[in-house]
């Protein structure tokens, strides 16, 4: 629940400085007036919000109020999904761009995957699977994990992420399988990626001998900009292409929160 706390502490500041700006329009008190107030009367965003959460370069301030409050709208709903906990929206699949902090929300999830197994998050292995709907994806992530390790994954320790981009090459989907592909200069560059179901297992039960084969490892971004790596995902590759992994490093293939 501190994404939501977070979100109602900076709606209360953004509240209070245009009550502010408001006021000062009007004729208030003068006393009151800050920069911040000057920056409202300009139409530009007030450094104490900024303090609390930045939204890139360049962003207008309505803008930033429009994306604050759609962002709020949504962490309302998925809070209410299934309670305080917020399962239901996380098996439903769930949206990071809607996060204000959605590298902190991965870090609580891992956190979450390790107290229910009873280690510390240093001894988990993330397993990344995909599929069309956030129930396929989770399907094949449970079945590629008991097939492999020969364990069953904790439902605390498993969500599905939605609306990913993918820069630079697609995943194509056939029956339950998924393939990172190549682009070519007829394709768009980026393209919309398909449900990713995500969970964490032992590392002591995730050996690299047997971990599966024909995977390349991509960041996950929290931008366009790729200012910051929320997690790095696995992504099922034709074992032709396998041992030349490099190529996608090269093409700069990374994957996006959107």
């Amino acid at each position: 629940m501190s994404e939501l706390h977070f979100a109602k502490t900076l709606v209360l500041c953004m509240n209070e400085s245009i009550h502010t700006a408001t006021d000062f329009l009007r004729g208030g008190e003068k006393e009151k007036v800050s920069l911040d107030t000057y920056s409202l009367s300009w139409n530009e965003i007030p450094q104490a919000w900024t303090k609390k959460w930045s939204y890139g370069e360049n962003v207008s301030l309505f803008a930033y109020i429009d994306t604050v409050m759609q962002k709020v709208a949504y962490l309302k709903n998925f809070f209410s999904a299934s309670g305080a906990s917020g399962k239901g929206a996380f098996e439903s699949g769930i949206s990071l761009h809607n996060f204000f902090h959605p590298g902190s929300l991965m870090i609580a999830i891992k956190q979450q995957a390790a107290r229910v197994q009873n280690c510390s998050i240093h001894d988990l292995v993330l397993h990344s699977s995909w599929g069309l709907d956030p129930i396929k994806a989770m399907a094949n992530l449970k079945s590629e994990v008991e097939s492999t390790f020969s364990v069953d994954l904790h439902e605390d320790s498993t969500f599905v992420l939605k609306n990913i981009l993918i820069q630079g090459a697609c995943i194509g989907i056939s029956g339950t399988a998924a393939r990172l592909q190549d682009v070519t200069e007829q394709d768009k560059v980026i393209n919309q990626a398909p449900h990713a179901a995500i969970g964490w297992i032992k590392k002591s039960l995730s050996s690299a001998s047997s971990f599966p084969e024909g995977l390349v490892q991509l960041p996950l971004y929290e931008d366009m900009e790729r200012t910051s790596i929320i997690e790095r995902l696995y992504v099922p590759c034709d074992k032709r292409k396998l041992n030349d992994d490099r190529q996608w490093t090269v093409k700069s293939v990374a994957l996006f929160v959107c």
